[in-house]
């Protein structure tokens, strides 16, 4: 592979060595910064593959201050670098955080030492959230902040969207024998917004299906492991610190005629942070489901799983 590196540098940059969480089209990759500024980052790393030139990385930094939060910082990769350091070189484009301003402020000022930020607002009602975007700029190094035009907040090759059917594991793509119901689209994706409450009938049951769980449009790889009518567990490798955040998870459930994608708002319930050897691991409270126009799908699912389990079968 060929690595190309650059010394021109726009704005002054300072040594930052801290391990952060980074993700790519949803999947986690940890590594450590070497040096920050407020026109990009530089991450150290012998795999130039996992950072393709052009791709948008999501780094996320926890706040732990009133309230506590996460800000999500995305930033695009401009080259590969082999020395004198191997890694790779970040542009920022954007830094998201959902429900309050506060953390998104106290993480730009700790990492550029911006004392006034602003940010756009923008409503995401079907979610129940609000976000608040800072966009990075040629001006940003000598005004504190500028507010641009807001585009969407997830870069494109983030924006995941419903999961499909080709990331189940083998006992999805098997399907159980339940009828998914009439359905107002034969697509499978979510035809409304997510608006119908669950019905509260059945107890949870073990499952291990492949999962997204979204914050701020990030979406992060989980690993649902068990689910119920109002609440589900995953392995994930990101445990948020602000309890009250508004997430979404997305699952597909087998049926006779496909997988069919749910789409969940989720708050958290409680977290394990995966000491002793464990995986961090998230319980979920399910406030709200879209079930892909299959009106109970979730509970029929739950009650085939419930009857396989008292047959044995």
């Amino acid at each position: 592979m060929k690595v190309e590196s650059s010394d021109r540098r726009e704005y002054p940059r300072r040594p930052y060595d801290l391990e952060v969480l980074c993700y790519i089209d949803g999947s986690r990759l940890d590594r450590r910064t070497a040096d920050i500024s407020i026109g990009g980052v530089f991450l150290k790393t012998h795999r130039y593959d996992n950072f393709p030139k052009g791709a948008m990385v999501a780094i996320v930094f926890e706040d732990s201050g009133i309230p506590p939060g996460t800000a999500f910082l995305f930033a695009r990769v401009m080259r590969h670098q082999e020395s004198p350091v191997p890694g790779v070189g970040l542009e920022w484009d954007r830094a998201v955080c959902g429900g309050s301003p506060e953390p998104l402020r106290r993480v730009l000022k700790r990492l550029f030492g911006i004392e006034s930020a602003v940010f756009v607002q923008r409503e995401v009602p079907e979610r129940g959230l609000t976000q608040y975007v800072f966009r990075f700029d040629a001006h940003a190094a000598s005004k504190a902040s500028t507010v641009l035009e807001l585009d969407r907040p997830e870069p494109a090759n983030m924006a995941r969207g419903p999961v499909s059917s080709h990331v189940g594991s083998s006992s999805v793509a098997e399907g159980p024998a339940i009828d998914p119901g009439s359905a107002s689209s034969g697509t499978g994706r979510p035809s409304g917004p997510l608006s119908r409450q669950i019905d509260i009938r059945s107890t949870r049951q073990a499952v291990d299906f492949p999962a997204f769980l979204e914050a701020v449009g990030v979406p992060i790889a989980v690993r649902l492991r068990w689910i119920g009518s109002s609440s589900a567990g995953v392995d994930c490798p990101w445990v948020p610190m602000d309890p009250d955040m508004p997430m979404l998870l997305k699952f597909d459930l087998p049926t006779r005629e496909g997988a069919v994608t749910l789409n969940c708002n989720v708050r958290m319930r409680a977290s394990d942070m995966g000491k002793g050897g464990r995986l961090p691991a998230v319980d979920l409270v399910i406030k709200d489901i879209d079930e892909a126009g299959h009106p109970g799908l979730l509970v029929r699912y739950l009650k085939w799983l419930a009857c396989k389990q008292m047959s044995n079968d």
